[in-house]
């Protein structure tokens, strides 16, 4: 009894250490790995959560800035009277129903008047005009007045007060450097709330040059709490957006900011504080907040002027985690019954270890020939054989551990095959898209113009909407070179053809199809809105100027218009029409917009 007690735990106790052994290297390096992943898993994330945001505030700021220098120009041209308040208040109301802009559109001037149109905290109104006016009013006093549905002046909301403009970064920093830039963050005063808000400013130019006023878009960043929530891939994600004094501006939860926008008792923006102090930007952490760890990270956003904001992103781990546990607990459950089903087998194979043992090896052989190796031979009573049993079982499961190896290897191997693939995809696309590609404006060369332009005019054969094509020529260009060199010629070009990627829509075509030569097609748009785009390109390009040492070189355009006036047109008449219009407008004087269909009248 004693032998067969003993024989027992000779058999037992090595498998059942080898298998605690096996199970916890497993167990050890499963719990790295799956750690890992979540670590990557959180960091990615983290990290489209950041370039989502860096993304989103370059539309919005730039959407700003863009209409804020559009506004600046229609002044400065005449387009808008700036001497008609009303004029401007029109044009500002307009902006501030369409735009999304909460805030003020401002307009001040040298002598002292004031204008401005925007949707207020303390009035009960949609949107209101202030006005300081020597004119109208015979002081310098501001009076705020409703607008009604169509943007007119409607009854006064509060006594004259004082409100000396002049003093504002706005304007008075306007007036010094005479070229677009945002203000720092500062609070916006009200009765009601002092939120954070940023502006935007730019000089008016009178017709002798000389600055006349400064127009501004007076933006509330709380606007920035809407775009932030719009970015979180789940509701629990948030995102928090800080100025460069490090002060909380926005974010995508309900976070309150004061007037001062300051350091707040909130735990996540009091840690990244802390991280930003000690590590600076581009850094990442664990923190347990309300009750859950998160992965927070830290990252930055390039506003203008050199400017930093850190964008600080909380990334929930629950989800992750749970899912972890979960299987934890679940490989504890699988791990506890197979050392029960070992037992069991050990102790039903005490009562067997005589029968028959060679011809189990036999057959556990023939089987591993065949490929199994995830078996187990059981040791019988004969110690030779216990010793040979557990031996080749310790070579099945080596041969098991090299055969997943070699299954991970391949599987890396494939992944590496797929990513270089990618990588020729891409550089193929890469090199047909500089094939279609002018290399100096970046604008559509004349192969991808004429595809494209053909494409188009396909499409109002079937939508029977109007098509009209722009060609023009840069006046005396040959002069510009012959002076100034090739490149002086080849920043001017540059010039040119940013003046036209500002202005043409997504749905339209420029391109540079000539040495000087640029085309623009205008898809469905007639004839007279394309003789007004040009108009509006002439002006622009009037405007372009390329400095060069002891001077400054200005040019001007011809333009040449016309429309495909039916379904059967072709691109090379519709071409040749505009070409003549431009040959006309050259022969006419130059530095004009001629139409194809005044040629034929």
């Amino acid at each position: 009894m004693k032998n067969r007690q003993s024989l027992l735990v000779l058999l037992l106790l090595p498998l059942v250490c080898v298998l605690t052994l096996a199970v916890g290297v497993v167990w050890f390096f499963s719990i790295q790995a799956g750690e890992a992943s979540i670590e990557r898993l959180l960091r990615a994330l983290s990290s489209q959560s950041v370039s989502e945001t860096q993304s989103k505030l370059d539309q919005h700021f730039a959407s700003i800035r863009r209409l804020n220098e559009q506004n600046a120009r229609s002044l400065s041209q005449g387009l808008v009277p700036s001497d008609d308040a009303d004029a401007v208040q029109r044009l500002f109301w307009w902006q501030a129903q369409h735009s999304g802009v909460q805030g003020y559109f401002l307009f001040g001037k040298r002598n002292g008047d004031f204008v401005d149109v925007g949707n207020p905290l303390t009035f009960d109104r949609d949107f209101i005009t202030e006005r300081i006016s020597q004119k109208e009013f015979g002081d310098k006093l501001l009076r705020s007045f409703g607008l009604d549905s169509q943007g007119g002046r409607q009854e006064l909301l509060s006594q004259p007060m004082t409100y000396a403009f002049q003093t504002e970064r706005w304007y008075s920093e306007g007036l010094t450097r005479k070229a677009t830039f945002w203000t720092d963050v500062y609070t916006w005063e009200s009765e009601s709330a002092k939120p954070p808000a940023i502006a935007v400013s730019s000089p008016v130019f009178g017709a002798d040059g000389v600055v006349s006023g400064i127009v501004a878009i007076e933006h509330r960043l709380q606007q920035l709490d809407q775009v932030l929530s719009r970015i979180t891939h789940n509701s629990a994600t948030s995102i928090f957006l800080m100025d460069g004094q490090k002060r909380l501006i926005a974010s995508s939860t309900s976070v309150p900011k004061n007037g001062e926008a300051s350091l707040h008792q909130h735990p996540v923006i009091v840690a990244a504080l802390q991280r930003l102090g000690a590590e600076g930007v581009d850094s990442s952490f664990h923190l347990d907040w309300q009750g859950a760890s998160h992965f927070i990270g830290i990252s930055k956003w390039d506003r203008d002027q050199g400017t930093a904001w850190p964008i600080i992103v909380a990334v929930p781990e629950d989800a992750f985690v749970q899912d972890f546990a979960r299987n934890k607990r679940y490989a504890i459950a699988i791990t506890i019954a197979a050392w029960i089903m070992l037992v069991m087998v050990g102790v039903a194979l005490y009562y067997r270890l005589v029968q028959l043992p060679v011809n189990r090896l036999l057959t556990a052989v023939q089987r591993a020939q065949q490929g199994e190796l995830s078996q187990t031979i059981a040791a019988s009573g004969v110690r030779e054989l216990a010793t040979l049993a557990s031996a080749f079982n310790e070579m099945l499961k080596n041969l098991s551990w090299t055969h997943g190896e070699l299954e991970r290897s391949n599987e890396n191997l494939e992944r590496q095959v797929q990513e270089r693939t990618s990588e020729l995809e891409r550089l193929r696309a890469n090199a047909e898209s500089q094939a279609r590609t002018d290399p100096l404006t970046g604008l559509a060369n004349r192969r991808a113009f004429r595809e494209l332009a053909e494409r188009a005019l396909r499409h109002i054969g079937r939508s029977c909407k109007p098509l009209s094509l722009i060609m023009l020529d840069i006046d005396h260009f040959k002069r510009v070179n012959d002076t100034w060199g090739h490149p002086v010629g080849d920043q001017v070009l540059k010039a040119i053809a940013l003046v036209l990627a500002a202005h043409v829509r997504s749905s339209d075509i420029a391109a540079r199809v000539g040495g000087e030569e640029f085309v623009i097609l205008l898809v469905d748009t007639g004839q007279g809105g394309a003789q007004i785009f040009a108009e509006r390109l002439r002006l622009a390009i009037m405007d372009v100027e390329v400095e060069v040492p002891g001077d400054r070189v200005r040019v001007t355009a011809s333009f040449g218009v016309a429309e495909a006036v039916s379904r059967e047109t072709k691109l090379d008449e519709v071409l040749g029409c505009a070409d003549k219009a431009l040959y006309h407008a050259k022969h006419n004087g130059r530095n004009r917009v001629s139409l194809a269909s005044e040629l034929d009248a």
